[in-house]
This record gives structure tokens, C-alpha cells and sequence, in this order.
């Protein structure tokens, strides 16, 4: 693996106040040995885990306290996470996958967003992990503390300066309004995983498949 292209940013989670039961993932080879397949099997790989993690759920709660004599407010946001159709094709060295994230907030208002993207692996620059919780800690004004709860991780895909990747949308907002989008988007994009682990994983054999591919 090319140095300084994984990186990995993990930050302490909230501390797990009760049980939760989440999809076991796919089975696969151990992380030491993911550098050692070829890329069929690595393409394998990665098609297998992606489609066989299910659904991933968790909920944010904060709390934002005000200057007195306001009163602190409290804020729920539910998120689940769906990946299905994973594509990892290894004749054009590209990934395909259909996204779904849904949320609601703590006045019952949802929304949905549905993506198909479509990825070359030789365009990857990097490849971040951050904890769900760490990213509402850095996302959000001053004075609001933040629990989530299970435990979750983003897999940040980035893309290298001047490449894309093909993205199919269709947004749902909390007024039952749709948006249709089709296009070439540049940067990158997120999955989410249940376990630091299963985010590890992908993040090394998705950077071991673009190797192989003559990145």
C-alpha cells in the first residue's frame, strides 16, 4: 500500500448504554491478509462485503445549551444506511453500488436520499475513517455536546484532483418533494459501517484493487 494514501481518523465514540443487534458482515479473509489476493479476489472481496452488511442504524442525540436563562434544547436525528447491488468489476477496475440514507429528526420530519454511484478505483487519492460522532462534534455549533448510539463509522471515498464519479440521485425531502439529479460529481462520497473493523477492511482492500489496477 502507497504510503500516506489510507488515512485513518478515528475518534472515541460515545459509550454504549445498552444492547443493540446489527447484520453480521460477509465473511472474508482476515485484514493482514487482504494485500496478498488478486484482484479478482480482492474485486470478490469487496462486492461480497458491501452487499452482505445490511442495514446500518444509529441515533444522534445533542444538547444544546443556550446562555441563561434559555433552556437547553435537545436534538434526535435517526440515520439508517443501506447498501445493495454492489458491482466491483475488475476487466474496467470499477466499483458500483446504490446508497440509501434515511433520517428522521425529533420533530417526526424525514428524508431520503437514494444514490447510484459509480466509481474507477485508479482515481481513489484516499481513504478516511471517522467516527459518526466525530463528525457531529466537528459539524455543529459550540456549546452542544452529542451521543450516538450504536457506534458508527464513515468510509470518506476521495477522489483524486479533476477525476469524477457518476452519481444517479433521487431526493426525497420531509415535505414529500422529489429531486431527480444525473451527473458527473467530483470530491467523493461516504459510506457508513457498523464496526470500526468492517470499515478498516474495505478501506484496504478498496486501496489494494486500485494498486492492482497500475494506480
Amino acid at each position: 500500500m502507497k504510503t500516506g494514501t489510507l488515512v485513518v481518523v478515528l475518534m472515541a465514540c460515545a459509550a454504549a448504554f445498552g444492547q443493540t443487534t446489527r447484520p453480521q458482515p460477509a465473511a472474508g479473509p482476515p485484514l493482514e491478509s487482504i494485500d496478498k489476493l488478486n484482484l479478482t479476489d480482492t474485486m470478490r472481496y469487496i462486492q461480497d462485503r458491501l452487499n452482505g452488511q445490511g442495514k446500518v442504524s444509529f441515533q444522534a442525540t445533542g444538547t444544546f445549551t443556550p446562555a441563561p436563562p434559555s433552556k437547553p434544547v435537545r436534538m434526535v436525528n435517526e440515520t439508517s444506511f443501506t447498501i445493495s447491488d454492489a458491482v466491483a468489476d475488475g476487466a474496467g477496475c470499477t466499483l458500483a453500488m446504490h446508497l440509501v440514507d434515511e433520517s428522521k429528526d425529533e420533530s417526526g420530519a424525514s428524508s431520503k436520499d437514494e444514490s447510484s454511484v459509480r466509481l474507477v478505483l485508479r482515481d481513489v487519492e484516499a481513504l478516511e475513517i471517522q467516527s459518526v460522532l466525530d463528525g457531529y462534534k466537528t459539524g455543529v455549533e459550540r456549546n452542544t455536546t452529542w451521543e450516538v448510539f450504536p457506534p458508527t463509522f464513515i468510509l470518506h471515498i476521495l477522489l483524486n484532483s479533476g477525476k469524477s464519479y457518476h452519481d444517479r440521485s433521487r431526493t426525497t425531502d420531509e415535505k414529500g418533494e422529489v429531486r431527480e439529479t444525473e451527473g458527473e460529481m467530483r470530491g467523493g462520497f461516504w459510506i457508513y459501517f457498523g464496526e470500526e473493523e468492517g470499515a478498516r477492511m474495505m478501506a484496504e482492500a478498496i486501496e489494494h484493487a486500485g494498486e492492482l489496477c497500475g494506480k
